[in-house]
């Protein structure tokens, strides 16, 4: 049987970017309230987490974890074995969608993905929530395509724990099954969101309470000049351009613009594959916006959009590659080497940390030896 290089290549890539400097890097806020919540007893945590916006299943896997080991290295080791997971799942999906060319070029663009590399190291929820959902995506794929008991179960099985992990995954699950709706798989369009919600049912209760008291709390309104420069962020433009508003527009234009011309080139050539990748993206990008933008529900916020992100990179890459190939290659190794260069100086320089708590406990802790030292003198 013949290797699949790029399968290897990818994947030793991505390890390599998320593993190098992995505890350089302080636990910032969010991390601290992770490992904070998973501290506790299960007991505890089913009480505590009635107040917080996720579901249990990350932190009940922390929680465990952790009694394996709790250095900042390790607690984050996790998150960057699911993003690994991640990347050679986008690989799989473009290859299956899109061809072997799409497929690989889409996986090392995620792989080197400045959106992607700046939550895949966090010991949060996102980077399982996304694993999960890319791999319940694929499985989907392979049952519409092919059926089989064995597609059908690793598709639930997946989507189930994306639900569990993020809420955020269930519009997901609803361009799934919008998808299947939009095929005339009338059979399937029954049973997925029946048999997802018996399997959610045992935390429906949870969830509401939640929903009334947690979700969504403290959150900004969405707008529209927010969500038009998402896509530059998705570039990595955003930040490798900040302080440069003009940039910043030009990116997300440009991107608008290749992505509009791969759905175009996508449903001419590929008219199931163009649809179910218009869903992937557009419902859970389109869908939270409008209920936050026209409601009191504020739930979308660009650390969400990680979870549709990669559907986007698919897109993107398939419509860059569809442009004349002088063009296409130079802005593809501009994209890389752009969304490298900015993660690398976000690893390596103190100005881009986010919240440097272990220089913070030094200075504390210099000057409590100052305190002692001046006390002692007198």
């Amino acid at each position: 049987m013949k290797k699949n290089w790029n399968f290897y290549i990818i994947g030793f890539l991505a390890f390599f970017f998320r593993i190098l400097f992995l505890s350089h890097q302080s636990l910032w806020m969010d991390e601290g309230f992770s490992v904070w919540m998973a501290a506790h007893p299960v007991s505890d945590l089913m009480r505590l987490i009635r107040y917080d916006a996720h579901p249990l299943g990350f932190y009940l896997f922390l929680h465990y974890w952790m009694k394996l080991g709790n250095s900042v290295f390790f607690l984050r080791l996790p998150s960057v074995v699911c993003r690994v997971v991640s990347c050679l799942a986008v690989y799989s999906i473009g290859r299956e969608l899109l061809g072997e060319r799409a497929g690989a070029a889409s996986a090392v663009f995620w792989t080197c993905s400045m959106t992607a590399l700046n939550s895949d190291t966090d010991i949060r929820m996102y980077a399982y929530a996304t694993c999960f959902s890319l791999i319940s995506t694929f499985w989907l794929w392979r049952a519409y395509k092919y059926g089989g008991r064995k597609n059908w179960i690793f598709y639930y099985l997946f989507a189930a724990l994306s639900l569990y992990t993020h809420y955020y995954t269930g519009f997901i699950i609803m361009a799934q099954w919008l998808f299947l709706l939009t095929e005339k798989r009338w059979e399937e369009s029954v049973w997925v969101p029946l048999i997802l919600t018996l399997i959610f049912s045992p935390w429906t209760f949870i969830f509401f309470l939640q929903f009334f008291h947690a979700i969504d709390k403290g959150m900004p309104r969405a707008t529209w000049h927010a969500s038009f420069h998402f896509f530059a962020e998705f570039l990595g433009a955003k930040r490798y351009f900040s302080g440069k508003p003009l940039l910043i527009n030009l990116s997300s234009i440009f991107s608008i613009g290749v992505l509009v011309y791969a759905l175009f080139a996508l449903v001419k050539r590929r008219k199931e594959e163009g649809v179910f990748l218009l869903l992937l993206f557009g419902i859970p990008f389109c869908v939270p916006f409008m209920i936050s933008h026209f409601s009191s529900r504020h739930i979308f916020i660009f650390r969400y959009a990680i979870l549709f992100a990669p559907y986007f990179v698919l897109l993107f890459t398939y419509g860059l590659f569809s442009l004349p190939k002088p063009a296409a290659y130079p802005i593809y190794g501009s994209i890389i080497f752009m969304n490298l260069s900015i993660w690398f100086l976000f690893l390596t320089s103190p100005a881009f940390q986010r919240q440097n708590w272990r220089e913070a406990v030094k200075i504390m802790s210099a000057q409590m030896k100052d305190v002692q030292g001046y006390f002692c003198g007198v």
